[in-house]
C-alpha cells in the first residue's frame, strides 16, 4: 500500500491554485498575478500516485478575460477554452490556451 494517499493531496483535476502556490512555483511574474489563473489538469488517479511513480503535476495557465467568446466555450475548439470559474470574488471568465500547459514537481 502506498503512503501517498488521496487525503494527503488537496489538489484534484480542475483545482485552481491560489496566489501563494502560483508565486511559490514561479508560474508568472508578480505584476501578472492578479490576471493569472492556474488549473490542475492531471487526472486524479495520477495525483494520488506516489511521486516516485508520477513525479509531476500537469497545469495549464490562463488569464482572466472580460467576456467569453461563444466560439471558445464548451470545448468547441481544441486550442482555446473560455471557461466560467467560481472564485472568492464571484464568477470570472478565464481563457486557457492548450499550449500554455506545463508540469511542476509534485513534491
Amino acid at each position: 500500500m502506498t503512503d501517498w494517499q488521496r487525503s494527503a493531496n488537496p489538489w484534484r483535476q480542475g483545482h485552481l491554485l491560489d496566489n501563494d502556490a502560483i508565486t511559490s512555483l514561479e508560474i508568472c511574474r508578480a505584476e501578472q498575478l492578479d490576471q493569472t489563473v492556474v488549473m490542475v489538469i492531471s487526472q486524479d488517479c495520477d495525483l494520488t500516485q506516489s511521486p516516485m511513480q508520477e513525479p509531476l503535476v500537469e497545469i495549464v495557465t490562463g488569464r482572466i478575460i472580460e467576456k467569453e467568446d461563444g466560439n471558445n466555450t464548451n470545448a468547441k475548439t481544441a486550442r482555446k477554452l473560455h471557461l466560467l470559474v467560481e472564485s472568492d470574488d464571484g464568477h470570472l471568465w478565464v481563457e486557457f490556451i492548450a499550449t500554455n500547459k506545463s508540469a511542476v514537481d509534485k513534491q
